[in-house]
């Protein structure tokens, strides 16, 4: 059984020098072309005097701009598309972590047909007793963990995906990112990890998902033999 939630993705900023550049030059040489045509439109004695004698470049050579640049901007975001990563997180609770033996997996892959490197990796959680914290990183998820009496390779497994990784392009290979036992599950109710990466483009997205509330909502839609598991783990681990 495969469990692919609802995750938000958004875009940061784009790149600066294909994207915010040639717009700017857009809409100045559009904004001389419209001068340039009210210029030209003017009664011969005022074209002669100030301010309207002013002029940078004739509206041919303003048209012609005006083109290539509008050009330029639409094939960039062909461009843009069609290199663009795409991350999608699959929840499995079949599958069993090769680190331990989980009762939920959460990996991502890059299905998109662009490179995706990663920026950054934050976390943010709420606990079963209503503890939060926002916007940490690896090393204070995992100290957090152990303060509760969770150890890395024991009761969970979580990948420590750092600055300039790169995720291939349209591949169906899964990064565990994360994997857990029952006791883990018992002390969160979410975990929303947010990974910041670029694409080809130089366009930098955010990509946040809950790797800890599907396994949750998987176990209120489990089967009767799964629930029974459930109440087994209950008795020994206190879930």
């Amino acid at each position: 059984m495969n469990s692919r939630n609802t995750s938000s993705l958004k875009r940061i900023k784009r790149n600066f020098i294909n994207f915010a550049i040639p717009v700017s030059a857009l809409v100045l040489i559009v904004g001389n072309l419209v001068w340039e045509v009210v210029r030209r439109n003017l009664d011969p004695g005022l074209n002669t005097q100030w301010p309207w004698r002013f002029s940078v470049v004739d509206s041919t050579v303003s048209a012609n701009l005006v083109v290539l640049i509008a050009g330029f901007i639409i094939a960039r975001e062909q461009f843009a598309k069609s290199t663009s990563a795409a991350l999608v997180f699959v929840g499995d609770p079949a599958e069993r972590s090769r680190y331990l033996d989980s009762v939920w997996t959460e990996s991502v892959s890059n299905r998109g047909p662009g490179r995706c490197v990663v920026e950054s990796v934050r976390y943010e959680y709420t606990t079963s007793d209503g503890r939060s914290q926002t916007a940490i990183g690896w090393l204070e998820v995992v100290e957090f963990f152990g303060k509760r009496g969770l150890r890395l390779g024991t009761h969970y497994h979580l990948a420590n995906i750092g600055p300039g990784v790169t995720l291939p392009a349209s591949t169906e290979k899964c990064v565990a990112l994360i994997a857990y036992r029952w006791e883990l599950l018992r002390e969160l109710d979410s975990l929303v990890v947010t990974i910041r990466y670029s694409d080809a483009a130089g366009d930098v997205y955010e990509r946040t998902q809950d790797i800890i509330a599907p396994a949750h909502e998987w176990l209120r839609h489990a089967t009767p033999e799964r629930s029974r598991m459930r109440a087994l783990a209950r008795r020994f681990v206190g879930f």
